[in-house]
């Protein structure tokens, strides 16, 4: 699975490629080939605006994640499940 990740987010990058993910950073046109995004709850505006064309899954559309205050396990319990809390 490869995931799209902000900048800042590297040590949290760096712990989930050792779970076998691939992780590339947003803004390298390699987001283009994604299957997740995860940032840390600031400056979003600009990840969603392209995230619609950032999507390699067959039904269409990337899982978005806010990881702030998260630790790689539960990122990567949240990317295999594929289930998101409720934004409110």
């Amino acid at each position: 699975m490869t995931i799209a990740y902000q900048q800042g987010l590297e040590d949290l990058a760096e712990k989930l490629k050792e779970k076998g993910y691939n992780m590339v950073v947003w803004g390298n046109n390699a987001e283009k080939y994604v299957h997740a995004l995860i940032y840390d709850g600031t400056q979003h505006g600009e990840l969603f605006m392209h995230l619609q064309n950032c999507t390699n899954e067959p039904e269409g559309g990337a899982i978005v994640f806010n990881v702030s205050g998260l630790n790689a396990d539960e990122v990567d319990k949240l990317l295999k499940s594929r289930i998101y809390s409720p934004l409110f």
